[in-house]
């Protein structure tokens, strides 16, 4: 009996030939698929060979000889997770899909992506599991390491803010919120221009966008301005982000605020120039000194001298013995001030408080200083605020009299021309004093330093007027020891008034 099988023969050709297809299609995915049993170890019924190039393990291990059973492979804290979730994915005939680390025969750990289903029969029972796993090792690395760029850039302590090629804004980091006072949601979409201060010239911002657009890299320092519209100053380092193609895709901008550093460097920088200037001050006032030491001495030195001439008529006599006072009584002077200085610097100058009579204070004042306003043709005059029988009040009586002694002295040195006048008031309970001329003026910019310890309106040796220049120093710190404060108003060439106030406390007695 014969046969016709020609059909199937061809059935089973194509057969074989769709098989050999579907074999080289699954061997060439980058994965393998599986179908296996839903029990403890996931027995497998077919594995492709993709399994061997993943896992270590060839189809056979795991399908013919049994070797090995997958879920040996799933790191054990993973197995119980996987597992419901299978049993969930099951009930709910959903597909599965779950991310998890297995060890390979090498040992070597690696991630696997798996998505899968359950089929069941007619029966709605499950007949078995089929899927697809595929190695997620480098992407799961990747993955890991962005997220640890990230968290980096997130807590970093420095601002970063990354722009389009155009400069939008389209992200900042969590510092940047700190520094500027902008929200992420604020700034993105924004441009960087909402921190400009109007501080920086257009030239700095066109340098600045000239290097980075031609590949460059900006480092700078700049004053910015936060939301508040408080300025701080940052130090900001700008590059381009280049794209596959070698084009700017994206600038990023990592700051970091320098306002405390500022502060500190100019400050430092202040100091510094005090001390200098300190030490300049010193010299020329220890040169000052010298000079108003010597000065008197070589006077009492050459006038002792003369007067061992033996014809020396007594008239010359006089005359040698008064200029031998006056350069005495100079240098006592010198001497005084430096040994109160010295007291104020040492912080050994005490109060001595006892009942003072103002009236009778500017009374010997304006005696004792006529004869040398008269000297220089001035108008000299003084007032009283207070009657004779209330002008006792309890106070230093020797350092407010050398306060307004050095007053009206330095008043009547530095005018020529015009009038001085000095005196006091009463109001509350403050003293009010006053020394008033006509004199030369004192500019602005040294109306304040000339309160400072070795400090002179001229330190130089050839300057026009005498004097060490203590005086008024002096003349402030014992105003702060009695508890007031001094002021000046002058306008230059016009004149000069110097002002002062002290608690007023009455005395015990009365004139």
């Amino acid at each position: 009996m014969l046969i016709d099988i020609t059909e199937n023969l061809k059935t089973e050709k194509a057969l074989n030939e769709n098989r050999l297809q579907l074999t080289n299609l699954v061997g060439n995915l980058p994965g393998f698929v599986y179908r296996c049993a839903l029990d403890e170890d996931y027995t497998m019924n077919f594995i492709s060979e993709g399994c061997a190039r993943i896992t270590g393990y060839t189809p056979e291990e795991f399908v013919a000889a049994k070797t090995i059973a997958f879920n040996d492979l799933i790191l054990s804290e993973y197995q119980d997770s996987i597992r419901q979730k299978w049993q969930m994915a099951i009930q709910g005939k959903r597909y599965f899909e779950d991310i998890y680390p297995i060890l390979t025969a090498s040992g070597e750990q690696k991630w696997l992506w798996e998505r899968g289903r359950g089929v069941f029969d007619s029966k709605g029972e499950l007949h078995h599991l089929e899927g697809y796993i595929e190695d997620v090792t480098d992407q799961k690395l990747a993955e890991k390491q962005l997220k640890k760029l990230s968290r980096a850039v997130e807590q970093n302590p420095v601002s970063i803010v990354i722009t389009d090629a155009e400069g939008t804004i389209e992200y900042v980091n969590p510092r940047f919120t700190e520094v500027t006072g902008y929200e992420a949601t604020e700034a993105i979409g924004k441009n960087p221009r909402i921190l400009k201060s109007g501080k920086m010239n257009e030239k700095f911002y066109r340098e600045l966008w000239t290097t980075i657009k031609s590949g460059g890299v900006w480092n700078g320092e700049m004053i910015n301005k936060r939301k508040s519209g408080e300025l701080y100053w940052a130090n900001k380092s700008i590059s381009p982000i280049l794209d596959s193609q070698g084009q700017i895709s994206n600038y990023v901008a990592i700051g970091e605020e320098i306002t405390e550093k500022k502060r500190s460097e100019a400050e430092l920088i202040k100091a510094k120039e005090k001390a200098e200037e300190s030490d300049r001050l010193k010299s020329a006032f220890l040169a000052n000194i010298s000079h108003e030491i010597r000065t008197p001495m070589n006077g009492i030195l050459g006038f002792a001298d003369l007067l061992k001439s033996p014809d020396l008529s007594p008239e010359n006599q006089q005359e040698f013995i008064e200029v031998i006072e006056q350069s005495g009584q100079r240098m006592l002077n010198v001497i005084n001030d430096l040994i109160d200085i010295s007291k104020i610097e040492a912080g050994e100058m005490n109060l001595k408080i006892y009942d003072t009579n103002l009236n009778l204070m500017v009374e010997e004042l304006y005696k004792l200083f006529k004869p040398k306003a008269d000297e220089k043709k001035l108008e000299f005059s003084y007032s009283a605020g207070i009657s004779d029988e209330e002008s006792t009040v309890m106070t230093d009586g020797g350092k407010l009299y050398q306060i307004l002694a050095n007053l009206i002295k330095n008043a009547i040195k530095f005018t020529n021309l015009g009038h001085i006048e000095f005196g006091y008031s009463q109001s509350d309970y403050q003293l009010n004093f006053f020394v008033k001329d006509t004199g030369i003026g004192i500019p602005e910019e040294q109306r304040e330093i000339i309160f400072e310890r070795f400090r002179q309106a001229s330190n130089s040796l050839n300057r026009k007027y005498e004097g060490a220049g203590l005086g008024l120093t002096i003349s402030k710190a014992y105003i702060e020891l009695l508890g007031g404060q001094m002021w000046v108003e002058s306008e230059l060439n016009q004149g000069t008034t110097f002002g002062f106030s002290i608690p007023h406390h009455s005395g015990s007695q009365s004139i």
